[in-house]
């Protein structure tokens, strides 16, 4: 199975019983672009990940990405990433993020737009406080994802 639809059958995992309608509602999109997601007929971007798992904090991050790590996030988990959203910005964890994405970006000859570039950042600004550093294989696979 191809890495996009192994994140595909996850995201479906992360759907359960919901429907494509109602699930793709909660986030904003419409179902077929759950379907395209879930079957791998497109990559989804970093901002629908990201609300994958903001509308699913049970979920965790890493392990939708990657298929590694514990599935389920602990209550913990949970408090901690709710807790980091209202925190001052952590310069430094903010400029390893950014750094890393250009790097990745320079060394691929790759070039996003803006917008995309802005919340590929902030997905993995979020994933990066919440794991303390910033994970390189967590950036190669978004930054894929997002170009």
């Amino acid at each position: 199975m191809s890495a996009e639809g192994e994140l595909g059958s996850r995201l479906r995992q992360i759907r359960g019983a919901r429907s494509r309608q109602v699930f793709g509602a909660q986030l904003g999109v419409h179902r077929n672009t759950v379907e395209r997601y879930e079957k791998g007929g497109r990559p989804p971007d970093a901002g629908y990940l990201r609300q994958v798992i903001e509308r699913n904090p049970e979920w965790r991050f890493e392990w939708l990405l990657t298929g590694q790590a514990p599935q389920k996030a602990t209550a913990a988990n949970r408090a901690e990433q709710r807790a980091a959203r209202y925190d001052a910005i952590d310069d430094e964890m903010l400029t390893a993020v950014i750094e890393a994405v250009e790097e990745f970006l320079v060394e691929q000859k790759l070039r996003i737009a803006a917008g995309k570039k802005a919340m590929l950042i902030s997905t993995l600004y979020e994933d990066a406080r919440t794991k303390g550093e910033v994970s390189r294989a967590t950036v190669l696979k978004l930054v894929k994802l997002a170009a």
